[in-house]
Parts: structure tokens; C-alpha cells; sequence
């Protein structure tokens, strides 16, 4: 048989209305599924051997929660934009708008009269903003925002007034998409805190049987 392998679901967080994290969900996710496997096998073979009947019958059902999980989430462990679409909407107006601003820096970049003017033909951030190189001698020569300068003095970080509403709307964006990943959490923090008694319980067990299992393969071992 498999040895079973399960880290302890941190469902006592979620019960007292605290938000799990993504990866503290995915770690519980992953602990129903061999909840859930564990009593199909012992459902297919109880009839056939009456002392899985009682072991059968010790754990709780947790195929509701099992089910809302793996609809959460795709084959990659991420949210899944099939369920949420609005985390897809979102995420394409990120992309979008990413785009345009590049495209508009490469443009700047690119522009002969910025020549005497930045430091380097590249964009950065700084503060979650786009910013290009200026000269410190020249930043008065191009509109915008200084949001850093470099340790030697020599270059200002300048968000240029052109790309500001871009990057206010990049930022935007940004922590919508945060939002709506943080109420996703918060809703599937509440419904494992709904079933935080039950999965506690098929941990045990599974626990119990996988002592059982290791006992087993000793016992057999020094035989």
C-alpha cells in the first residue's frame, strides 16, 4: 500500500474567522484529496474485508468542500479563472494596460530629442511606477514626477507626466485584482472553517493509519 503523507491542515486559523493564505489552503486541499481517497478505497473493498467497515465509517464526508476546492483551482495550484472570472477580466486589463505603457516608453526612449536627456535608453520602477534615467543636469528639461534619485546624485528616477495615468491606472488595477484574490481567500477560508471540526478529524485518522502502516512495514522488516 501507499504510504500516506499529509502535513497537519491548519484549520484552526480559518475557524477563528482568519484568512488563510493560499498555500495554507492548498496544503489543506491537499489533505481532503487523500481524505477523499482513502475512503473510496476503503468503500471498495469493505465488503470484502468487514474490518474496514469501521474505518470506513470513522471518517467524515468531506466531498462538498473536496468539490468547491478543485473547482478554486487549476492544474497549476492557482486560482481558477473558469470560477473566477472576474480575476481573468482584471487580469487582462493589467496585461493591457502594461502593454500600452511599454509601448509608450519604448516610443519616449526612442525619441531623438530624449538623447541629451536620459542617463540610459531604458524604463524601470520605482514605487510601483514606470520611470526613465534622466541626467540630474537635465531633469528639468522633461515633465514629471522624481519618485528616486541614484546614490551618486547623478540620475533622477522621472515619471513622465505622459505615462502618469497609465501608471495610476496600472496601480489600480493592480490592487483590484489584489482585492478580489483576498475575498476569493476570505470566502474559502469560511466554508474550510465550516468543515475545520471534520477535516480535524479525517487528519487524525489519517494520522492513526499511517502510524498503523509504518508499524506494518517495521514489523516486517526485522522479520
Amino acid at each position: 500500500a501507499e504510504q500516506i503523507a499529509v502535513e497537519h491542515p491548519d484549520s484552526l486559523l480559518a475557524e477563528k474567522q482568519g484568512v488563510l493564505s493560499l498555500e495554507d489552503i492548498l496544503s489543506i486541499r491537499e489533505c481532503i484529496k487523500i481524505s477523499q481517497r482513502t475512503m473510496d478505497f476503503f468503500k471498495k473493498w469493505k465488503e470484502e474485508f468487514s474490518s474496514l467497515i469501521a474505518e470506513y465509517e470513522s471518517f467524515c464526508d468531506l466531498n462538498e468542500i473536496d468539490d468547491l476546492l478543485r473547482k478554486s483551482f487549476n492544474e497549476h495550484n492557482e486560482l481558477s479563472e473558469k470560477k473566477y472570472p472576474n480575476l481573468k477580466k482584471i487580469k487582462r486589463e493589467i496585461v493591457s494596460t502594461r502593454n500600452e505603457i511599454e509601448k509608450k516608453m519604448n516610443s519616449l526612449l526612442h525619441n531623438n530629442a530624449m538623447d541629451s536627456i536620459l542617463q540610459e535608453k531604458v524604463y524601470t520602477t520605482r514605487n510601483e511606477k514606470y520611470v526613465v534615467l534622466v541626467k540630474a543636469n537635465q531633469k528639468g528639461k522633461l515633465k514629471g514626477t522624481v519618485h528616486d534619485i541614484s546614490s551618486s546624485g547623478a540620475t533622477f528616477y522621472v515619471e513622465p507626466e505622459s505615462i502618469a495615468p497609465f501608471n495610476n491606472t496600472l496601480l489600480m488595477l493592480d490592487r483590484e485584482y489584489r482585492n478580489e484574490i483576498n475575498a476569493i481567500l476570505r470566502n474559502l477560508s469560511k466554508e474550510i472553517a465550516n468543515k475545520s471540526n471534520d477535516i480535524r478529524h479525517n487528519f487524525e485518522r489519517l494520522s492513526y493509519i499511517d502510524f498503523i502502516a509504518a508499524a506494518a512495514r517495521f514489523s516486517s522488516a526485522i522479520k
